[in-house]
């Protein structure tokens, strides 16, 4: 299952795969990353280009299924999806002044909680 959430900001969007497997992942994403290389993890973070609307970069996260879904390995991804983003975006990271990444750290560590079966 691939859920989509808007990062409207920064005019980006934020795809969460749930047991997707590497064929309905490269069916939407195109990129360089082995997908099914995530099957041995707990969860992989990549950049993307959407297959299905041209020109629009997306952040991908890919958990094989929710119980990969703990405190630690969201507040994991949802790092790496925040430095993805920074980095595209030329925001520098200041550690005098870190709020602004920490929201957005918070807002993707939201988006995947929202994909959780609770």
């Amino acid at each position: 299952m691939i859920q989509k959430f808007d990062i409207d900001v920064y005019n980006r969007t934020l795809c969460i795969c749930t047991g997707s497997n590497d064929v309905e992942m490269s069916r939407y994403f195109d990129t360089d990353v082995k997908l099914n290389d995530y099957y041995t993890s707990e969860a992989v973070s990549f950049r993307a280009w959407h297959k299905k609307v041209e020109a629009v970069q997306v952040y991908v996260v890919c958990f094989p299924s929710d119980k990969e879904k703990t405190y630690r390995t969201v507040a994991h991804e949802a790092l790496h999806i925040a430095n993805y983003l920074a980095q595209d975006m030329g925001i520098q990271y200041d550690p005098e002044n870190t709020e602004a990444f920490a929201y957005l750290a918070g807002y993707v560590a939201d988006c995947i909680c929202k994909t959780m079966i609770l």
